[in-house]
């Protein structure tokens, strides 16, 4: 399925007409580069939340 995702987001075609004009870049990259960003960004989120006070309210 990887493959498969990497050749329609690198498709020139694809990036002009549905990525492009949604500000989107087609990476492409491999499902564990794609992990390490997705847990990388998942710890700067908790710690802007962390930063910021925020607190679940409660019923």
């Amino acid at each position: 399925m990887a493959k498969a995702v990497h050749a329609v987001v690198t498709d020139p075609a694809y990036r002009d007409r549905v990525l492009t004009p949604q500000a989107y870049r087609g990476v492409g990259n491999s499902p564990e580069a794609f992990t390490t960003i997705i847990e990388e960004e998942r710890r700067k989120g908790a710690e802007m939340v962390r930063l910021s006070g925020v607190r679940p309210v409660t019923p």
